[in-house]
């Protein structure tokens, strides 16, 4: 059981970059290919994207719901 700790403890640390306790253990794991974009900042992509004609209206709309969690 203590090996599974540590290995717990060293995934956490050297894997996710994130410690055990505290405020910060609470943020999500960092991905393996760098971190997730801040849903604002791709809405306000998304929301480029509409402006310059790339996405028709139902598709920013469709993809909007989906980044806010609507269904």
């Amino acid at each position: 059981m203590l090996a599974a700790t540590g290995l717990v403890i060293a995934h956490r640390h050297f894997i996710q970059h994130r410690p055990i306790t505290g405020p910060e253990a609470q943020r999500p794991p960092v991905s393996p290919f760098g971190r997730n974009p801040d849903v604002s900042d791709q809405l306000r992509k998304l929301s480029d994207l509409h402006r310059d004609g790339v996405l028709t209206d139902e598709e920013f709309e469709a993809k909007k719901a989906e980044l806010q969690g609507q269904p």
